[in-house]
């Protein structure tokens, strides 16, 4: 039944999760350590992202609380840019991450652009 719901959000669901980012610039997005930065997610938001994907906090051990627009990318640490991604798939996401990132850093892709193909990841 869990392996049933983790299946169940494996993909955000926009209307819960349209995907927010911050007002930053290519600049600010590229000069920020972001493995050094703080997240401002707390365990209440942590919970209600949990009772509206409808999941019982019981199982929160085998998700990540994951930004939808990445931090690394101006994503912001709210509540419509907040899901329950299973531990399974976040790799996958990560990578991908990284490689926008790097691709907005070196110009090869605008930080609008990177935005709007996280808002559809996993669609």
């Amino acid at each position: 039944m869990i392996a049933l719901l983790l299946v169940a959000f494996a993909t955000p669901n926009p209307a819960h999760t349209p995907g927010l980012a911050r007002p930053l610039t290519r600049d600010q997005v590229c000069g920020t350590r972001w493995g050094r930065d703080r997240r401002h997610v707390t365990p209440a938001m942590r919970r209600q992202v949990f009772t509206a994907y409808g999941i019982a906090w019981r199982l929160h051990r085998s998700y990540e609380v994951d930004h939808l627009i990445p931090r690394e990318l101006g994503g912001a640490d709210d509540i419509a840019n907040l899901w329950p991604q299973p531990w399974e798939d976040a790799h996958r996401k990560d990578h991908e991450e990284n490689r926008l990132h790097q691709a907005v850093c070196a110009g090869a892709i605008a930080l609008d652009a990177a935005q709007d193909r996280m808002r559809r990841w996993g669609r």
